[in-house]
């Protein structure tokens, strides 16, 4: 995380802070002292002496009286100083009010829900972890990792290995120097609920009592921009404070933060050796525009009425509203997979509940939002207002701009697009029967099943089948492209395509995403299509972890998208794309064809070699003058010294050679990443006068 989750910028003016101590030397009594020429020695002497004594009281009075002077401008200037700083500190806090979690209970049954304060400092775990060798993907050739068979031996989109896709960057300059910083920011879940972390249950068994990071810090983010969002009711956006410009849902749940593991690397890596979640539920966050927390809440569900097979209506018997009455208990469930989308105004979340509705179904709910003026931050969702989605996984929400129909993409690979069919009474019908439920989830399991991929050739006495596909849909809810009358969304792959354990993970690794889109009126149909991708891993720009998996997906303008993945499922990160360089990597697809029909298997002699980085124009200082350099000069030899010297050789006016040793370090840091696609002609740009 490239900043502290409370971002206190207090600060003090030098000027009014420099406390000015006056020169005591200054102050010091006069030693001079006079008397009379006339009268007797002993008068003269006495007079000398009682002079001395009054010239030593003046002296002792003058330094009490200058001593209270220091005194009493110290307590004045500590006064002013201090009254300076609380002005700016209560003025900032009116600004940045619950900014950082500390836990402010709502109680019921079950669990607290959290709100932020403003009295927490920056926590450990809100930074990006780092992972042993083998949850990376090894991508880069200098990390001399052996690729598995499963990697070289199959099919990727156009026969392409996958592309490492750069995020938006920002560049701040100084007197200096300019830095480039990414816009990539972990997602931050204040875990102090059930994370001390100086309880002894997270110390390692070692004498250095190294202090272990959480079980996990949140999975599989979705994210919606909440900012000037047009789709989502004025009421709703002004419960937020200005700041908020996203909302996302991050999952606590069973994780892979370590797996097999060597005792070092659990050291090493701070790796917590319990193997049960310190708690499972669903968490929504809203965050500014840097992808920093302002707000969190546990998304509870109000349990007033039937909720799946087995949970019934219940009251809390424990607690009563104002007017006595019993409400209704909340409660703590894992919501699987939470994905926020928009309909009608109204922020909803797609999740798996599978113990209550089956594996196969998806749940939506509208989201309530509570925002009291003390900063106190609820959520909750209705077991009345459920509805579900049969059948599959990964599926995203689509709410057609045209008809004002919620729909779903189902399966990306042949599209597939099914309309939701409500049940409440917002929608003007009748609720269906129980039997009304099973035909209609009965013809959808068959649709799903005749469209999976399955289709014969063409040849009757073939019993050859279209190759199926592993193209599986990821982000929550489909962006719509209104100038190209297009939906954007995402699907991944993981190889193997099977779930079994392995050295890797627990279940699915080496993910890859590739960006599709689809027509935005019926018939739908697949339109265009990215190559393979990977965000580069925050410990290693050229290089990504085993599992990312991108969740979330949103427009912010026209010329920037919003990204919220998972990242070994064990953390949770967002970003921003620019939307022309998405632009660039879609490829328009050919009419009735489908993901699979692009699987190729890539050629080991013809490697997809591409531009990577690329530094500014360069010369080398001239042997007379040091600021600056021959009119030719001809770069012809390069050779690699060792780990850390490139040599160089090269002419000069075409008269003579010379040749010369540079930093590796000093040619690294010029070379800047290249977005793909992109060649060099693409960089090049008139000088700003």
């Amino acid at each position: 995380m490239n900043g502290p989750l409370n971002k206190r910028r207090s600060w003090i003016d030098p000027q009014r802070n420099h406390t000015f101590f006056p020169n005591l030397n200054n102050h010091r009594p006069s030693s001079t002292i006079s008397n009379g020429t006339t009268g007797s020695s002993i008068v003269a002497a006495s007079a000398v002496s009682n002079n001395k004594r009054i010239d030593l009281a003046k002296v002792m009075t003058r330094g009490l009286f200058i001593v209270f002077l220091i005194y009493v401008f110290a307590v004045l200037r500590f006064q002013s100083v201090f009254h300076h700083q609380s002005k700016n500190e209560n003025h900032h806090n009116d600004q940045t009010n619950n900014r950082v979690v500390t836990t402010t209970t709502t109680t019921t049954s079950t669990t607290t829900t959290t709100a932020r304060s403003k009295t927490k400092t920056r926590m450990d775990y809100c930074n990006f972890r780092r992972y042993p060798p083998h949850r990376y993907y090894g991508l880069s050739s200098n990390r001399n990792k052996v690729v598995p068979d499963f990697l070289q031996n199959t099919e990727y989109i156009y026969g392409q290995l996958p592309i490492i896709l750069s995020p938006k960057t920002t560049t701040t300059s100084s007197s200096s120097s300019m830095e480039t910083q990414t816009t990539t920011q972990k997602l931050c879940v204040d875990q102090s609920e059930w994370y001390p972390p100086f309880n002894n249950n997270n110390k390692t068994n070692n004498n250095n009592h190294i202090i272990q990071l959480p079980f996990a810090d949140g999975t599989n983010p979705s994210i919606l921009k909440l900012f000037n969002n047009e789709r989502i009711d004025v009421t709703i956006r002004n419960v937020f404070p200005p700041q908020a410009t996203y909302l996302t849902t991050i999952c606590m749940t069973n994780s892979q933060c370590a797996w097999k593991d060597t005792l070092q690397e659990q050291q090493e890596y701070r790796l917590a050796t319990q193997d049960k979640p310190s708690t499972v539920r669903t968490i929504l966050l809203v965050l500014d525009e840097h992808f920093e927390t302002l707000y969190e809440s546990t998304i509870l569900t109000v349990m007033d009425a039937p909720f799946g097979k087995r949970k019934k209506a219940q009251y809390d018997d424990n607690e009563n509203n104002n007017n006595g009455q019993k409400i209704y208990h909340r409660s703590m469930l894992a919501m699987d997979d939470a994905r926020l989308f928009t309909y009608q105004g109204q922020i909803w979340v797609s999740y798996r509940e599978g113990k209550l509705f089956g594996y196969d179904k998806q749940v939506l709910n509208p989201i309530h939002f509570e925002m009291s003026p003390t900063g106190n931050f609820q959520v909750r969702v209705h077991a009345s207002d459920t509805e579900t989605l049969c059948c599959g996984r990964n599926m995203a929400l689509l709410d057609n701009v045209y008809t004002n129909q919620l729909q779903a993409v189902t399966w990306v690979d042949p599209v597939t697009v099914v309309n939701v069919e409500m049940t409440q009474s917002r929608h003007q019908q009748q609720p269906q029967s129980q039997q009304q439920q099973n035909q209609q989830n009965q013809q959808q399991q068959q649709q799903q099943q005749q469209r999976r991929l399955t289709e014969k050739t063409d040849s009757k006495k073939s019993n050859n089948k279209k190759k199926k596909s592993h193209f599986h849909g990821t982000n929550g809810f489909m962006v719509h492209l209104s100038k190209t009358h297009e939906y954007l969304g995402i699907g991944h792959f993981h190889r193997p395509p099977g779930r079994e354990t392995n050295e890797y993970a627990r279940f699915g690794h080496h993910y890859t995403h590739a960006f599709f889109t689809i027509s935005d009126a019926p018939p739908f149909h697949l339109k265009r299509l990215s190559p393979e991708l990977v965000l580069p891993s925050h410990s290693y720009r050229d290089d990504a972890e085993v599992i990312q998996f991108w969740s979330g997906l949103e427009l912010v303008d026209d010329e920037t998208l919003a990204l919220a993945y998972g990242i070994n499922d064990c953390e949770g990160a967002a970003t921003t794309l620019e939307l022309d360089a998405v632009q660039r990597l879609l490829k328009d697809v050919d009419p009735e064809k489908e993901v699979v029909d692009y699987m190729m298997t890539m050629s080991p002699d013809a490697p997809p070699f591409h531009l990577k980085r690329l530094s500014s124009e360069l010369v080398l200082p001239s042997h007379s003058y040091r600021d600056d350099a021959e009119v030719i000069q001809f770069w012809s030899g390069l050779e690699l010294v060792d780990d850390e010297t490139l040599a160089l050789a090269y002419g000069i006016n075409d008269c003579e050679g010379a040749a010369t040793t540079l930093e590796i370090d000093a040619v690294q840091r010029l070379l800047k990443d290249v977005d793909p696609g992109k060649d060099v002609v693409d960089y090049m740009m008139t000088m700003s006068p």
